[in-house]
């Protein structure tokens, strides 16, 4: 003990020394643990505030999108005919006809189109029938537009929903009509398209099928005759037959 007195008594002033530089460093320890605690609490905090607000942000997005698909008026329409996809469906309000053809995948080869305004503006529960060309004839006579409907049937095609090939606003037949006297009647037999074409209801693609029926079959042995092309009905024979001749 004696020994151990005397030490401290001759190293008194190393040893307080010693324990204060002890003291120093243990503190120095301790606070940049608490400063790296502190940052790494501050650097979650912001990667979490981060998040919060970009989910925010995808939240809001999100929700403004639903407002403007609500907000967004569609129509339904039902198309059928000479396309390749008929059916019902929906299209943004304003749409027109060319529209309804395209998202029911386009027109089929032999579509009539000639009578009918691809530009026209859709409205909800429109009806829309493309007629195929071997079907001319209904649209010049006027029966593919005749549809009766019972007012209880609320599945009936009404007329003022109706888009079809139809002859109201333009007919072949008003322009051709009066360019043949009574004087000048059309020789089947002989008649190249031009000529032909200046019958009623007969356009360009009728008189090609008139030349290629001649050619295959021999001449016409009467005007009767030709009702055996394609897409020449009694209703066309009716309005040509008084300016043929064979």
């Amino acid at each position: 003990m004696e020994k151990l007195k005397d030490y401290y008594n001759s190293h008194k002033r190393l040893i307080i020394l010693g324990l204060i530089v002890l003291f120093i460093f243990i503190g120095i320890i301790y606070l940049f643990l608490v400063n790296s605690e502190e940052a790494t609490l501050s650097s979650e905090e912001i990667t979490t505030n981060k998040e919060e607000k970009q989910s925010d942000k995808e939240i809001n997005q999100v929700e403004k999108r639903q407002e403007e698909v609500k907000s967004e008026k569609t129509i339904k329409i039902d198309i059928k005919g000479c396309v390749m996809n008929p059916g019902v469906y929906s299209l943004s309000e304003g749409s027109r006809v060319i529209d309804a053809v395209e998202v029911s995948g386009g027109l089929t080869e032999d579509a009539y189109t000639k009578y009918i305004n691809l530009s026209k503006i859709l409205k909800d529960e429109n009806a829309i029938i493309i007629n195929c060309e071997e079907e001319e004839n209904l649209v010049l006579s006027g029966e593919n537009t005749q549809f009766s409907c019972e007012a209880n049937n609320a599945a009936c095609i009404k007329k003022e929903d109706l888009i079809t090939s139809s002859l109201e606003e333009e007919s072949e037949s008003e322009v051709t009509d009066t360019e043949i006297s009574e004087n000048s009647k059309v020789n089947i037999n002989e008649a190249d398209i031009e000529e032909l074409t200046k019958l009623s209801g007969i356009g360009e693609s009728k008189a090609k099928k008139i030349i290629d029926y001649r050619e295959k079959n021999g001449a016409f042995k009467s005007i009767e005759e030709i009702k055996n092309v394609s897409g020449i009905g009694d209703s066309i024979y009716a309005k040509i037959k008084e300016n043929i001749t064979v």
